[in-house]
């Protein structure tokens, strides 16, 4: 069976059952991927959960430890892919939020790494760190998120790219 036809399946069971449903994503890119330090223990989460704790808004993880974000450098694919693509803004406009969180007292201070490589050797050893890398930097002491998007499908009205992508 093509992909293209296990799509349409899946559209039409969607459709024709008006479920909520529950449609995994490969971290919407198959080169990026949340990470997270094995003391989190967190390998699959839905993209609202990752979006409230890489804003800030959620400060802890679900044991009560405190989440402390690697940020990867600058203008780097990772940093790109996390703040415009998982995010939805720019990344100057995602690191301001960051900070201000920090500046309020409501969060701890993000580690900045300076390589892809210090990110990964961050979240590599430090306990309860969370970032993006490439998915061939996921190395020891770390573990990949797979991450779960919720789209519930009212009668026919979808979006132009989910049509597109069934043709």
């Amino acid at each position: 069976m093509t992909r293209s036809m296990v799509l349409r399946r899946q559209f039409l069971s969607l459709v024709g059952f008006g479920l909520l449903e529950t449609l995994s994503r490969a971290a919407f890119a198959a080169d990026y991927v949340l990470v997270v330090n094995k003391s989190v223990g967190l390998v699959e989460a839905t993209l609202e959960k990752m979006r409230k704790i890489l804003s800030l808004r959620q400060t802890q993880w679900d044991n009560g430890a405190p989440v402390v974000l690697v940020l990867p450098p600058r203008r780097s694919a990772p940093m790109v892919w996390l703040s415009e693509e998982l995010l939805e803004m720019p990344e100057v406009t995602y690191r301001r939020l960051v900070l201000a969180q920090v500046f309020r007292g409501a969060a701890r201070p993000p580690i900045q790494a300076d390589s892809i490589m210090a990110t990964a050797q961050a979240v590599a050893t430090k306990p309860h760190t969370l970032s993006a890398l490439p998915r061939g930097s996921v190395g020891e002491g770390m573990l990949a998120i797979t991450l779960r998007a919720a789209i519930l499908l009212i009668g026919v009205r979808l979006l132009p790219g989910v049509l597109a992508a069934l043709a």
